[in-house]
Formats: C-alpha cells, structure tokens, sequence
C-alpha cells in the first residue's frame, strides 16, 4: 500500500486536516468489511482466532486504587485518599517505627520533613516522605497518613499566613550554615535573587495548610515553635480536586486507508494524580489477537486487534498484584478481496500531558512505532514497502514511565532486581518445556495444551 501512502502523506504535508476514521472499530466489535466477509465467506468460519494467553490472564485485573475500594471504616477522616493509601509499605513502616504515636509523628513531620515552595498537592504523602521535603500541603499529606494508619482521625486545614510567616518559611528553605560560608563577588549590573521577597514565592507560601485532629486539636508541622501561626478558612477530609498536580496518559494511532488517507484515534487515555502513581512504574503495552480465513477461491482477510493497556506497579516482587488499566481495542484489516477496505496502523505514538495547578498545560510524546518514518514525513523521501505479515507492535513492545516529580527510594531497586531475578528464572524452565514439546515427534503431541504450544511457536 505505499502508492496510497504517499498520497495520503502528500495530504498531510500540505496541511489538510485529519478527519474522522471512515472505518471505525469498537471494543469487541469487528468492523464493517470483517462482517461483510464473515457474511460472504460463511464457510471458513470454523477458523478460530489467535487468542492472546496474557490478554486472558489480565483481562480481569482491573486497577483499582485504594481510595475507590470500600473503606473498613467507614469514617471519611479515617480513610485513603488520592494522596496515600493506608496500606502503603512506606508510609507502614514509618508509622511502626514513630511507634504509632501522634506526638512522634508531628515531631518527625515538623524535625525531619523540610518545607519547599510549590502550588498544589504534588509529591503526596510517599513522594513527600521519599523527598523528606514537601510544601505545607504536602507534609500535611504526610502527617495525616501516617495519623490514620495509627488509627487517630485527622483532617486538613486550609488557610492564609502573614508575609512575616511565609517569609519565615521560605528562609527556611536555604541552609543557614551554607549562607554564612558562601563567597565571591557579584557585580553591581547583576541582578541578585531576593527569595525572601519574591511575589511568587510569597504567595505560594502565604496559602497555608495545616493538620487537624478528629477531636479539634489544631497541629502545624512547619513552624518549629508547634504553634498555629495561620488564619483558618476551611476543613477538609481530603484534597480538593482542584489543588492535584495531574498527568494524563494518552495513546494516539494513526491509520491509513486508500479512500479516508491518514486518520487519528485515542484508544487510550487515563488521567491521574502525581501523588497517586508516585515511585510506582507505569507500563503502557499490548495484548495482541491475530486472526486469518482464508476463501475457497483464494479471497480472505486478515486482522490484528491490538488491546492497549498500563500496568500500575504496586512496588512488590510479584506482577500478580499490578492492575491493569484497559483502553479500546483498534484493529489493522487487510483483505484481497477487498483492498480498498485495508486500514493500516502507521504509527502508534505515547502522550504524556502535564498538569500542574495554575498553569498551561504541557505535553510531551514519544512514538512507539513509525512506519512511515520521519523522512517520508518531511518529504525527503518516499514510503518504503511496509510488512503487513506481522503486527505492527507485539506483546513485548513496552514503554515504562516512573511518574516522581522528588526523590525516589533507592530500595525500590532491589524489589524490582528481585521481581526480574524470579521471572527470568521462570522464563528459563518455561523455554526448556517448550524447547522439550517441540522437539517431540508430530504424531506423539495428543495434548491440547502441548498442540497450542507448537501452533504459537511453529
């Protein structure tokens, strides 16, 4: 199909805007010209599908996160949020080794837990303990996780400082002993930061957050002196939606067809709170259905139905944990019979849109796959000949994102070296019984099991 490719290419580069797909495909759903051949071809219909073994191992492991699950509780000031879950490993340990104790978790949160400038609920309870810094919204996700996980009620204050206080903080941010030891000469035509008197930062710092018990009991962990030094406005028993740092998780494909050229669809898009993925690795894949019928004077079709998905790592050693987020099945159709009907995936490309409260948002991409290749899409070239005997992508085309605007912890490293270790090691016996099955005489494999094996690896 290169001819209509670079006419449809030519298309694009002059400019005109990609329309609807002419040839739309729906999640379980086959499209027009696979049922008009179905009709036409009934008796090849005995014709099974390939069907993904992942896709029918996962299909059903949905991502669920914490805070949608029913809560024990019952009690809103008792339960996970978008900003921690109370089953979090980290946020466990910590609380277990502040002894469950109120009193030693304020001080940890106020002592060891810096402040930093920044709008919004961005690191959230993990990504700020990680950090060991976090703005007054932040450390006050910190302290009433670790607060519920020690059974005590608590709940956020949202209020206003002074710009004595918010200078306060904001000078506490620069190490007092590395100011004293600074040296050199900045000249007089240099502009010199003022930090403490920025309007920015005063702002920033002026909207305050603070912690509430369930009995009433106002505490500030920002302030050394343990005093409330801000003015109340509201409570809340989480974060308003309103304040998250977000990132919205976008698959785009593009197709190409003799009659519509090239057309866009989005068979994939999650949006999520920074807090909620932080340190855990997003893994954006396919599971892939191959199916052929072949006619009796020579017509057929061939489809591939690709199922894109993520994959939320929970930070174990077992993927049997991780959920699954589910998009749209898309499908490539190619048919002799009716070759104006073959829809072509050309490129299949991952969006990642950032956005932080209070400003534009940005968007950063990066293809999985392009057939046509960035020289044939700024004209210096033509369309090469394109292989529509294999998928475009395959079970094994990942792309893995590690959402952490902070630090990480480092020993997440040896959870993940562990996890790979055990599933190499599982690979490794997996390949010596399909290496021993294939090796067997045709007439000796009876098994349906042992049958599969040598129909996907033959």
């Amino acid at each position: 199909p290169a001819s209509s490719l670079n006419a449809s290419i030519r298309q694009l580069r002059a400019g005109e805007a990609l329309g609807p797909p002419r040839i739309q495909t729906e999640t379980g759903r086959p499209s027009m010209w696979q049922r008009l051949l179905d009709f036409v071809l009934p008796t090849v219909q005995a014709v099974e599908p390939h069907v993904s073994r992942s896709s029918a191992v996962f299909r059903y492991r949905e991502y669920v996160p914490a805070y949608a699950r029913p809560q024990d509780s019952g009690d809103p000031l008792l339960a996970s949020t978008p900003e921690f879950d109370l089953a979090d490993p980290y946020l466990v340990e910590k609380a277990n080794e502040l002894g469950y104790d109120p009193q030693r978790i304020f001080a940890f949160v106020r002592d060891e837990i810096g402040f930093e400038s920044y709008v919004g609920s961005l690191r959230g309870a993990r990504g700020t303990l990680w950090s060991k810094a976090g703005n007054a919204l932040d450390k006050a996700s910190l302290m009433i996780a670790l607060l519920r996980i020690s059974g005590m009620p608590a709940q956020y204050t949202q209020g206003t400082i002074s710009d004595t206080d918010a200078k306060t903080l904001i000078l506490s941010m620069f190490d007092p002993v590395l100011r004293a030891q600074a040296v050199g000469y900045i000249p007089d035509e240099y502009p010199r930061a003022d930090p403490v008197n920025d309007p920015t930062l005063l702002a920033e710092a002026r909207s305050h957050w603070w912690v509430e018990l369930g009995n009433g009991t106002p505490l500030d962990p920002n302030f050394k002196d343990g005093l409330i030094h801000g003015s109340q406005l509201t409570t809340h028993p989480e974060v308003p939606d309103n304040f998250r740092h977000k990132v919205t998780i976008r698959l785009k494909t593009e197709f190409n067809n003799v009659l519509s050229g090239f057309t866009e669809q989005t068979p994939l898009q999650k949006t999520l709170t920074t807090a909620e993925v932080y340190g855990k690795p997003l893994t954006i894949s396919h599971f892939v259905n191959e199916k052929e019928v072949n006619g009796l004077i020579g017509a057929g079709y061939k489809t591939y139905t690709y199922s894109p998905y993520i994959m939320v790592d929970d930070n174990d050693a077992s993927i049997d944990n991780d959920g699954i987020i589910r998009g749209s099945d898309y499908q490539e159709f190619f048919s002799n019979l009716f070759p104006i009907a073959n829809s072509i995936v050309t490129r299949a490309t991952l969006e990642i849109e950032v956005l932080d409260t209070g400003k534009t948002p940005e968007i950063y991409s990066r293809d999985f796959v392009d057939r046509v290749g960035f020289s044939a899409r700024h004209g210096l070239a033509a369309v090469g000949s394109i292989n529509v005997e294999q998928p475009i992508l395959s079970e094994l085309s990942h792309m893995t994102l590690s959402i952490t605007p902070g630090f990480s912890n480092p020993n997440l490293i040896e959870k993940h070296k562990d996890g790979f270790l055990s599933l190499a090691s599982n690979i490794d016996l997996m390949f010596q019984k399909i290496t021993a099955i294939l090796e067997l005489p045709p007439e000796t494999i009876v098994r349906d099991e042992d049958k599969d094996i040598v129909n996907e690896f033959t």
